[in-house]
């Protein structure tokens, strides 16, 4: 059975999780997908990179999301959330820390 998390649940969900799957599109059109580790904090995702090609992806086209989500060990129980968002990169150094 299928049931949408409302909005609160969604973020407890994300507080809980640490890793989860970046989806951005490359200057090519193509969707690029990768695992990241992220930090959940006031309605924000903060995730932490080397220059590479998903951060030239999303200064190309900052519309990303994130999914993370949670399996049973039987494979039959799942929980997922799909966050929707825009990149935008942290350059002050005391907000990085």
């Amino acid at each position: 059975m299928i049931i949408n998390l409302d909005k609160e649940s969604s973020q407890e969900f994300l507080n809980d999780q640490g890793t989860g799957y970046l989806g951005c599109v490359l200057e090519s059109g193509e969707p690029y997908i990768v695992p990241v580790n992220f930090i959940f904090e006031d309605d924000s995702i903060y995730i932490h990179s080397l220059p590479g090609k998903k951060i030239t992806a999303m200064e190309a086209n900052p519309q990303v999301c994130l999914q993370t989500d949670k399996i049973s060990e039987d494979g039959f129980e799942w929980k997922s959330v799909i966050a929707f968002g825009e990149y935008e990169e942290i350059e002050d150094k005391e907000t990085k820390k």
